[in-house]
């Protein structure tokens, strides 16, 4: 076999690897909020960064193998990621809670002195 189609095959592995991540994950958060509904209490983890990390190995090797993979494959694998949204989202959740928690305390000392 050439280098261009073990190259070929093994970008293909990782990316069908990663999609399948971003899949998992997809479900995960379903079955979490389906479980919060129901009152159950356990909760399905999902796994942030590793679908990233296999698109980044996949983009390396295609960049250096010359194989021709269109960039939009892995744009879109390593952004529809769910765990990656909520890596996002986190700084601004802790913001919103400390700023939420700052105004608590106010409103408390003030509904004390009525």
């Amino acid at each position: 076999m050439t280098r261009t189609v073990i190259a070929s095959i093994l970008v293909s592995i990782l990316l069908a690897m990663s999609a399948w991540i971003v899949v998992m994950n997809w479900l995960c958060a379903i079955q979490s909020n389906r479980n919060i509904r129901r009152g159950i209490e356990r909760h399905h983890s999902m796994v942030p960064v590793v679908a990233q990390l296999l698109v980044s190995i996949a983009g390396l090797i295609e960049w250096l193998s010359g194989v021709m993979v269109p960039a939009s494959i892995f744009w879109l694998i390593a952004l529809i990621d769910l765990s990656l949204l909520g890596i996002v989202y986190l700084p601004i959740f802790f913001i919103r809670e400390r700023l939420r928690l700052r105004m608590r305390p106010a409103a408390s000392v003030q509904d004390s002195s009525e």
